[in-house]
């Protein structure tokens, strides 16, 4: 999937995608259409706020690091600035047993999300 940030987008999200050799060719924009993209954290935050919930919620991102860094988080944390990942509430030195295995890590962020009221 692309997100409409032209060449330089597209080139950068195929040099991702060539890490993964099982990934198939797809056209990004049929894939849009049809929903099988993920969400931006823009949109996110859009429907979210549709959803009802208020600039005081905090917010949990379970991921690792998401395509375009801060300056594709901003709209999302500007809606929503009590926003959190496992690198902002451990320290380095808490996640360091863990940092070496993604699995482990992918744990961290499931039993946050499993002790969250939403």
């Amino acid at each position: 999937c692309d997100y409409g940030g032209g060449e330089k987008e597209r080139n950068e999200l195929g040099a991702i995608r060539k890490r993964w050799k099982t990934l198939h060719k797809n056209n990004p924009d049929k894939q849009r259409r049809q929903g099988k993209c993920p969400l931006t954290p823009e949109e996110v935050g859009l429907m979210l706020r549709a959803l009802g919930y208020g600039s005081d919620v905090h917010i949990y991102v379970a991921s690792g690091e998401v395509y375009g860094g801060e300056e594709t988080l901003r709209p999302l944390k500007s809606l929503f600035p009590n926003f959190y990942s496992k690198d902002t509430i451990a320290t380095k030195e808490e996640l360091a047993p863990f940092s070496s295995f993604s699995s482990r890590m992918a744990a961290l962020d499931f039993i946050v999300c499993d002790e969250s009221d939403v």
